[in-house]
């Protein structure tokens, strides 16, 4: 799980991962002749972001209860910001259900890449999810402990830059 500041993200993390890994890609990318091709190439798959999309929800559990890598940015979508958005509950069902850990990645700088600053890409410790209680609630505070996680490597990653 990985925050988003740029198209460029999912190969950076695609090159960076030491396993083969799949994507959600939003489903109008699929019908740009040239990207449609080239991002399923890089195993992305279609997700409909306007209605809760089951068939992308199965592909993706599928993946993950295969013992493969699915990278997915828990905010939904890119940041304009740079800064973190709130998290969308879906990485953590997706875990829960799969009974799988989340593996936080943080990557700054990739929305710069034209004035050529320095490109960082960190890989945390794996996060495991509750597996008992409320699992609307389990969804919700999982997702929303990955986006600390998450947040808490950017601070420390900018820290060091100014160190």
């Amino acid at each position: 799980a990985s925050n988003h500041l740029s198209v460029a993200d999912p190969p950076l993390i695609g090159c960076t991962s030491q396993r083969k890994t799949f994507f959600f890609a939003k489903e109008e990318l699929f019908k740009v002749p040239f990207i449609g091709w080239g991002i399923t190439q890089l195993n992305a798959f279609p997700v409909r972001r306007s209605a809760h999309d089951v068939g992308a929800f199965r592909t993706a559990k599928h993946i993950l209860e295969n013992g493969q890598a699915l990278a997915l940015f828990p905010e939904g979508r890119r940041s304009r910001t740079g800064e973190m958005g709130p998290a969308k509950p879906g990485v953590g069902m997706l875990a829960v259900m799969a009974n799988v850990p989340v593996v936080p990645v943080c990557i700054v700088n990739s929305n710069r890449l034209k004035q050529f600053a320095q490109l960082k890409i960190a890989y945390g410790p794996p996060i495991h999810a509750p597996q008992t209680g409320n699992p609307k609630e389990i969804y919700k505070s999982f997702s929303y402990e990955i986006i600390r996680a998450i947040a808490n490597m950017m601070s420390k990653m900018y820290n060091d830059a100014n160190a």
